[in-house]
């Protein structure tokens, strides 16, 4: 367990700089552009790339969590899932094709028509990278995985800003995102070494499928859960409400998606050891939680009090109103983010039915509410989604109690530190802003970075006040996943 432990820490670095660095870049390139995009831009394109991701959501119909799941994987299996991702990439993308008139005439916008079959090709584009990306996964070739996305990162933002400064409008961010999948599925293919052969096996493609109906059933639920906000907004309010909705929703993704995805990407793959052990894995599970607590609530807590100081300091004054929608979204992805590992769990005990039939709540909670919420304006679509995503924590928390067999007391113990240094946190920094208020003339970059440092260096120590054990054991493993240990 030790060696299991000790290599999933070491893989962190290199998952964190693979998910951070590109969503560093991403608001880099968005400050860098917000002189010549306007709101209305952010919303062609935020209503584009909706309906992409949920066509690219059902590319493997769940093969690539069956590749890393099996222990007994051959290469007719792999090379089957191969062709048969092909075929329905293609299937969709035609659909895509059929239905970009229509998709321009609800939303009442003749641009998409043209953006949607260029920006859609990465469906087709996807598919060459898909089996090596998944079998470097497995494998926890998290370092590869690094190299592989960053050199294209890259070379997209060299495409992309120029594109921008030119006044090419949406299609700057087409082109770069065209760019940036073709370049990275290339990459996967080279180092991985792996090349289909011409093999098809039905029979293991419905095999899969019993398998991968659940995966996909959770795909389609958790894409409705995170996108149906922009379809209604754009439909029920207007696209420069849902550029400014878009613009404060990659933010907050790029927040808590710097602590979240590395641990959803080794949490997989590293817990297979468990999969015939719940004790075992529901004590690893809370010791994972501990830590996403830990991370998770300072940065929830900060962000919400400066949401719209940072706006403010870093965008133009029409991008005013994201500050507010920022802080929104922030309580809500603080709330449910730390209970976005378990689904992965679940399927490794054999029960990938449990996550997708827990959703259905969540699902329906969407469909009726949150078009009643978008129908009366922005700030109630919100409450209504925060009111969504804490109902979200409340079902998962109980299932993993339940199938875990940890108690509250055991869930009280793993959070009470940070808890209580948050909240100490949180009332210092009311209470100096409070006082220095009337002093502080101007506020800018200098003085907003001062502020966010102070907050961390209260939070810590508190932190270790209440918990020494803990943050030493924290430091200890902080050096294994720099490699310094």
């Amino acid at each position: 367990m030790s060696d299991l432990k000790n290599t999933s820490l070491k893989q962190v670095k290199w998952v964190s700089f693979g998910r951070v660095l590109p969503k560093i870049f991403s608001p880099i390139t968005t400050i860098l552009m917000v002189g010549v995009f306007t709101p209305s831009d952010y919303g062609v394109v935020g209503i584009c790339s909706a309906f992409i991701s949920f066509i690219n959501l059902l590319q493997g119909l769940g093969l690539d969590d069956i590749i890393i799941k099996d222990q007994e994987l051959t290469d007719e299996k792999i090379t089957t899932a191969f062709w048969f991702n092909l075929a329905v990439s293609v299937f969709f993308y035609i659909l895509l094709l059929a239905a970009s008139p229509l998709i321009a005439y609800v939303y009442h916008n003749e641009e998409l028509k043209k953006y949607l079959p260029v920006l859609g090709f990465n469906l087709i584009l996807n598919t060459i990278g898909f089996v090596p990306w998944a079998l470097l996964r497995k494998k926890l070739e998290f370092k590869k995985l690094f190299f592989i996305n960053f050199a294209p990162l890259i070379i997209s933002l060299c495409v992309t800003i120029p594109l921008g400064y030119l006044k090419y409008g949406p299609w700057a961010i087409v082109t770069g995102s065209v760019t940036l999948t073709l370049l990275t599925n290339i990459y996967f293919v080279i180092q991985s070494k792996w090349r289909p052969s011409f093999v098809f096996m039905k029979s293991e493609i419905k095999k899969n499928l019993k398998f991968g109906k659940f995966v996909i059933f959770e795909r389609i639920q958790e894409y409705l859960y995170a996108n149906i906000d922009i379809f209604l907004i754009g439909f029920f309010i207007d696209l420069r409400t849902l550029g400014i909705y878009t613009l404060a929703k990659s933010w907050s993704w790029l927040i808590f998606g710097m602590v979240t995805s590395p641990m959803t990407e080794i949490l997989y793959p590293a817990f297979q050891k468990f999969s015939n052990d719940t004790k075992k894995m529901g004590k690893q599970f809370l010791e994972v939680e501990r830590r996403m607590f830990f991370m998770t609530v300072p940065i929830f807590l900060i962000i919400c009090a400066f949401a719209s100081k940072t706006i403010a300091v870093i965008f133009p004054v029409r991008w005013a109103e994201a500050g507010l929608v920022l802080a929104f979204l922030i309580v809500g992805d603080g709330i449910s983010k730390n209970f976005s590992l378990q689904r992965d769990l679940f399927k490794l005990i054999g029960r990938p039915d449990i996550y997708p039939k827990a959703f259905m709540i969540n699902f329906i909670y969407t469909i009726i509410c949150y078009p009643l919420g978008a129908k009366f304006g922005l700030i109630s679509f919100l409450c209504v989604r925060v009111g969504n995503d804490i109902l979200y924590t409340g079902i998962q928390y109980h299932l993993t109690r339940k199938i875990f067999g940890y108690s509250h007391e055991d869930f009280y113990k793993i959070i009470r530190s940070t808890l209580i240094s948050g909240s100490i946190m949180l009332l210092i920094m009311v209470s100096l802003n409070y006082i220095l208020h009337a002093q502080i003339v101007y506020l800018n970059i200098y003085t907003l970075g001062i502020s966010l440092i102070l907050s961390m260096l209260i939070y810590m120590v508190m932190y270790y006040v209440t918990d020494k054990t803990s943050i030493t054991k924290y430091y200890g493993e902080g050096k294994v996943v720099l490699g310094i240990k």
